[in-house]
């Protein structure tokens, strides 16, 4: 039951994504974050392939908590394939002026990326506690 949970938030959040891009995408962007890579999709293609099968990896051993976190990973990587391999290019849409372009998915991953190690931090930080008090 937990599980698909989880199945449920990575589908909603693709779902917003796609949708978020679809009404309100204007640019199309050929690199990766930061505006570096540019033009090299096929590059980023296997990358993000790569990077999809190392999260599922770390699922198998993560606690629902990272789990969770890495859902969030995974849903924004889903979604800018998507658009890697459907458009050659991930479709941008936030604009604060002072920072690249971006979108959802881009946020989803750094948001996601940030959980994990905070709570891999966490972890680390209890088990020293544990380690001590034995």
């Amino acid at each position: 039951m937990k599980y698909n949970r989880l199945i449920i938030l990575g589908v909603i959040l693709i779902i917003l994504d796609r949708f978020t891009k679809y009404y309100l995408g204007k640019i199309n962007n050929t690199g990766a974050g930061f505006g570096i890579l540019q033009n090299y999709n096929l590059f980023l293609i296997v990358f993000s392939l790569i990077i999809l099968i190392l999260i599922s990896y770390l699922f198998i051993k993560s606690s629902f908590k990272e789990k969770i976190a890495l859902t969030i990973i995974v849903s924004g990587t889903i979604s800018n394939l998507i658009d890697r391999i459907l458009y050659g290019s991930v479709i941008d849409f936030i604009n604060l002026k002072f920072w690249p372009l971006f979108n959802l998915a881009d946020i989803f991953v750094v948001t996601g990326i940030i959980i994990f190690v905070v709570l891999i931090i966490k972890q680390s930080k209890e088990n020293d506690k544990s380690k001590k008090s034995h």
